[in-house]
């Protein structure tokens, strides 16, 4: 159940293919959902990045360009 808030239903971008092993960086732009999300009077946007099969096993750490200093 979700209960993070409004929820579009559908992807808002493709899918990109993460696998086991995968070194190389990951990028969405997410520039049109931001300014979208702004010009309707919010103050923040949040995504929701899923596993093509959510009963699979497996984890992954996904952080901004700006959080990655922090990490």
């Amino acid at each position: 159940m979700w209960l993070g808030g409004d929820f579009i239903a559908g992807p808002v971008t493709d899918a990109v293919d993460h696998v086991n092993g995968l070194t190389s960086q990951m990028t969405w732009d997410v520039t049109l959902d931001v300014l979208q999300v702004l010009a309707n009077g919010k103050a923040e946007a949040n995504w929701l990045v899923r596993f093509a099969n959510e009963f699979s096993n497996g984890m992954v750490k996904y952080y901004s360009k700006e959080g990655a200093a922090q990490n």
